[in-house]
């Protein structure tokens, strides 16, 4: 029995009423998360995050864990064990999150530190000797995280049929909790919206950066 194998299929991203002037009898829309679980609370995290933002919440049973600013964040010394880094926020009207400062010197500053205790990284993963280099990226993974729960970009699909085109839309099924905008190919091709005759579209609520998305999905060599 040969392997499915994978094609990349693009598909344009249309808007709901635009959606609603085609002849299609299935569409999948979609949907900001209004209800979204908080990545800090809900899911369990590998590092600690200590905010000195007012505008940020410090994790639970969090300590700053800094015993010497230096010259500038990233030059802190950290309690003994402790690997830490400092994060970013830009603060206008929304809020921003990054590893890396932002050009702006008055909106923007080093907003706390994310951080772990060695011992505990290396039990998780699984490793005898700590890598920095593995803990920054895991580091810059939860904040890109709660940067995007903060921003809003945590998205959900619903999937609607109908039986002609003038009859009204009913749900069939729904989905939620997508973090980030590249997680949107997942979900579509979740949802099935490469299916012949099923068109997308995206809600007024939603800002994506593209008009078409680009799914990797898996098809059978039939021949």
């Amino acid at each position: 029995m040969r392997k499915p194998k994978t094609m990349k299929y693009t598909k344009p991203i249309i808007t709901k009423t635009d959606a609603d002037e085609t002849t299609a009898l299935r569409r999948v829309v979609i949907k900001v998360d209004e209800d979204p679980q908080n990545p800090r609370t809900e899911w369990d995290n590998v590092f600690t995050i200590w905010s000195a933002c007012s505008r940020l919440s410090s994790d639970k049973d969090a300590e700053n864990p800094v015993v010497d600013y230096g010259k500038c964040p990233d030059e802190a010394k950290f309690k003994d064990g402790i690997c830490a880094f400092p994060f970013y926020a830009y603060i206008h009207s929304g809020m921003a999150l990054s590893m890396a400062p932002f050009s702006c010197p008055w909106d923007s500053g080093c907003a706390g530190f994310i951080y772990v205790s060695k011992e505990k990284f290396c039990k998780e993963y699984g490793l005898k000797r700590f890598s920095r280099k593995r803990a920054f990226k895991i580091a810059s993974g939860e904040i890109e995280t709660l940067n995007q729960y903060v921003n809003g970009e945590v998205y959900g699909y619903e999937v609607e049929t109908r039986e002609s085109q003038d009859a009204e839309w009913q749900l069939e099924d729904s989905s939620w909790g997508y973090f980030g905008d590249e997680s949107i190919p997942d979900m579509l091709a979740e949802a099935g919206a490469y299916e012949e005759g099923t068109v997308v579209c995206a809600d007024n609520d939603v800002y994506l950066p593209m008009s078409t998305v680009t799914m990797e999905i898996a098809v059978r060599d039939v021949a």
